[in-house]
């Protein structure tokens, strides 16, 4: 499924323990980036500028976001099987074929498998992403094909962590209102687990930064 997540959300305190491609429980983690470009950054192609330069130019204005995402030791030999399957296919095959082409004296077979093999370094490494993402300018990160039980146990774990701000706001309103009418006698009103609800700076470490 496809999902809509506040790119600033993605953090350890934020992120599930089951894996984000095939929804079991996670073993390991994998370093995923997601790239914001402003549109008129390839126009820059037109007007003569080297792929190196629109490179650093995008860095330089864009947005990187990068994500530890938790997957599991499946979706590892999955994502294994396929790249070695597009390597051999989409690489190997126009380096044979180019050999080919080149004892057979064929112009074409080598521009053919030039072509196929230019083709196929994009295709691998467009492959080599565990999670497509489209990340906007405001921050939204748009996860496409990823489990439906990842996205619904982050999207608990962020409400849960609202939720709790919330009422330790409503908490902490009620203070000044108490003592205003002399109710402190009676003690302050007690929120059972509260204090475990809301992360603690300096404990687990897993809190919303400001």
């Amino acid at each position: 499924m496809d999902v809509v997540v506040n790119s600033a959300e993605l953090i350890p305190g934020f992120l599930p323990s089951v894996c984000v491609k095939t929804g079991l429980p996670a073993d390991t983690t994998r370093r995923m980036r997601f790239y914001y470009r402003p549109s008129w950054i390839y126009l820059l192609l037109f007007l003569g500028f080297g792929i190196l330069l629109i490179a650093i130019i995008g860095a330089a204005v864009g947005t990187t976001v990068t994500v530890d995402m938790p997957v599991s030791n499946t979706a590892v030999r999955q994502h294994r099987k396929r790249m070695w399957i597009l390597v051999t296919t989409l690489l190997v095959a126009p380096v044979l074929l180019f050999c080919l082409a080149v004892m057979a004296h064929s112009g074409l077979l080598v521009l053919i498998a030039v072509m196929g093999f230019l083709v196929g370094t994009i295709a691998v490494l467009m492959a080599r992403s565990w999670v497509v993402g489209k990340l906007a300018k405001d921050g939204r990160l748009t996860l496409k094909k990823v489990s439906p039980a990842w996205a619904r146990q982050r999207a608990e774990l962020v409400h849960n962590y609202w939720a709790s701000v919330q009422q330790h706001q409503q908490y902490a309103a009620q203070q000044p209102a108490a003592q205003q009418y002399g109710a402190p006698q009676y003690g302050a009103p007690q929120y059972p687990g509260l204090h475990q609800a809301i992360p603690q700076a300096g404990t687990s470490g897993n809190y919303f930064p400001g």
